[in-house]
């Protein structure tokens, strides 16, 4: 195991002196997550003393783990960075006499003194040589040296001084600040080194937005816009980086012990939820690394369901793959906000009509209300949706964002992009197809008491038809996708549809996205029923013409006790 020697253990104990300047390192580059999170990098040249030591600022602001510090001079290292609390002696303009008579000590001055209550004449003045004024920080009184000794003398009774010569306008304060202190190895001497620091904070967030122009022959003008929101440093010709995809930071809500306190105390306090794991590291020495990852172009599967979108939160797609945008010479002040377009493309799209029929509670579950009170007897009647299908055959994905859709500029809709890869195509909706029409009808053709036995129970098999008709009054052929939702055991569909089981598990995922919503949650579904049934999916993709109307046949059976 490798320790300190303790000459450096000796160093690190020594109270440090007043420190009159610090080197602010300047904002090179910029990688911004869409999650609030960024990572900065710094650098600059700093000044090195004789004792191999520099302030450097600003003091950083890192999650845990994220900070690391460098030194690009040849020959030299960092060897140790620290922050604490540091006296820092700064020149402030005076703003009163006090305080011009505290830049002035040590001058020859020439005094005049307030008139008193009962004197009429003018008030006395005298040469004098300003000795010193007490107590700077909260200052009352001055002590002059003059020829018949040291006069100590309030300063509200001085109406005013003259400086013989020129009077300095600015002078020297101490005040304790959390300061970041660097220690160099092998700079010999004093000298200025060219050094920097990296680290994930936050402060900068990114918003992504698209614009889809449709030309309604089948090309698509996307452009991607980007709001940036900065409530951290300020940013100055600096080259940034705008992430699509989030890696993944599971100390994002610790923050890094190089923080100042303030920052600390506060996060904490607005992060409840991090105090378990502030203390799982207690006993780990903490050393500054820092891993560069590889932003690659990778794909993910395709969304290709044609069902609605159950995304998260736009602008924050959990499993994409990592894509870069780059801006060059790019400037923010702190506070301020901006957009700015960073991709623009050509794509191809096709006018796509869905029409989801979800899930309707069977009768076991048909007394049970709903999270909102109403009597769950499934959603209002479905209509066909208008959509555009649009294919990403771009060298770069689309990220998860609201959309703004225009017909060669008139405004048709907003809507969602969900994350779709290279090659990968997305359903975007705009709005009902009120030229579409759709009837859903079943009956039950069959039912067959005892005809299934369990664990010495008998139960009832019903047999269901549906048909579903569709017609087309829209004046032009139309391409239609059909999902119809059943619960039991699928057994027949027509018209060159097919139909498959859902896995239970993927029926809690998807919840939502396949009709089921409060009624399904509030129901204890007993153990045959997920012995018997199921959930499944009739599924249709044909083209109408105008005029025409479609019948949809199928068939199921649903066991009941």
């Amino acid at each position: 195991m490798n320790r300190l020697p303790l000459w450096i253990l000796a160093l690190s104990l020594i109270p440090l002196p007043p420190v009159t300047a610090t080197d602010s390192l300047d904002i090179r580059e910029v990688t911004v997550f869409k999650n609030g999170l960024s990572l900065f990098h710094f650098e600059g040249s700093v000044a090195v003393d004789d004792e191999g030591l520099a302030t450097v600022g600003p003091l950083p602001e890192p999650i845990y783990g994220t900070f690391s510090s460098y030194s690009a001079t040849p020959d030299v290292r960092i060897r140790q960075v620290t922050t604490a609390p540091r006296t820092l002696r700064k020149s402030v303009p005076a703003a009163g006499l006090a305080e011009f008579m505290i830049a002035n000590i040590g001058a020859e001055i020439t005094v005049y003194e307030e008139l008193s209550d009962q004197g009429t004449h003018p008030p006395p003045s005298y040469e004098a040589l300003l000795i010193g004024v007490p107590q700077p920080e909260d200052p009352h009184v001055a002590i002059l040296r003059t020829e018949l000794g040291d006069k100590i003398l309030p300063i509200e009774t001085i109406r005013s001084i003259m400086v013989k010569g020129q009077a300095q306008t600015e002078y020297s304060v101490d005040r304790s600040e959390e300061l970041m202190t660097w220690r160099f190895e092998g700079t010999g001497g004093p000298m200025r080194v060219k050094a920097g620091m990296m680290y994930v904070g936050r402060g900068l967030r990114w918003a992504p937005s698209y614009h889809i122009d449709l030309d309604g022959t089948g090309k698509a003008r996307v452009r991607l816009r980007a709001t940036l929101m900065n409530e951290g440093p300020a940013l100055r010709d600096v080259h940034l980086n705008l992430v699509v995809g989030v890696p993944d930071f599971p100390f994002a809500d610790m923050v890094d012990p190089l923080a100042s306190p303030e920052l600390r105390a506060e996060i904490a306090r607005v992060l409840p939820q991090a105090a378990p794991n502030v203390n799982r590291f207690s006993n780990v020495l903490v050393t500054q690394v820092h891993a560069h990852a590889s932003l690659g172009h990778g794909t993910q599967a395709s969304n290709t369901s044609g069902g609605r979108a159950t995304s998260p939160v736009p602008g924050n797609d959990d499993g994409e793959d990592l894509h870069v945008f780059e801006l060059r010479h790019f400037s923010l002040e702190k506070g301020a906000r901006a957009m700015v377009d960073i991709f623009q493309t050509e794509l191809n799209y096709r006018d796509l009509y869905l029409l989801d029929m979800p899930l309707k509670p069977p009768p076991e579950a048909s007394r049970y209300r709903s999270h909102n009170g109403r009597e769950a007897t499934g959603t209002v009647a479905p209509a066909v949706t208008h959509n555009i299908r649009l294919h990403n055959d771009s060298d770069v994905p689309l990220t998860t964002a609201p959309a703004t859709v225009y017909l060669d500029g008139a405004i048709q809709a907003q809507t969602l992009v969900t994350f779709t890869p290279k090659q990968g195509s997305v359903n975007l909706e705009l709005t009902k197809a009120v030229a579409i029409l759709s009837q859903n009808e079943e009956r039950e053709t069959n039912r067959t008491v005892d005809q299934r036995r369990w664990r010495n129970q008998q139960y009832t098999e019903i047999h269901m038809t549906g048909r579903l008709d569709i017609a087309n009054y829209t004046g032009k052929e139309v391409e239609l996708w059909v999902t119809r939702e059943f619960m039991g055991q699928g057994r027949s569909v027509g018209q060159d549809g097919r139909w498959h089981m859902l896995a239970l598990m993927d029926v809690r995922n998807r919840g939502a996205a396949i009709g089921v919503s409060g009624w399904w949650y509030s129901f204890a579904w007993p153990a045959w029923w997920y012995h018997f049934n199921g959930i499944g999916q009739f599924e249709w993709k044909f083209r109408l013409e105008p005029g025409k109307s479609k019948a949809l046949e199928y068939g199921y059976d649903y066991t009941w006790e």
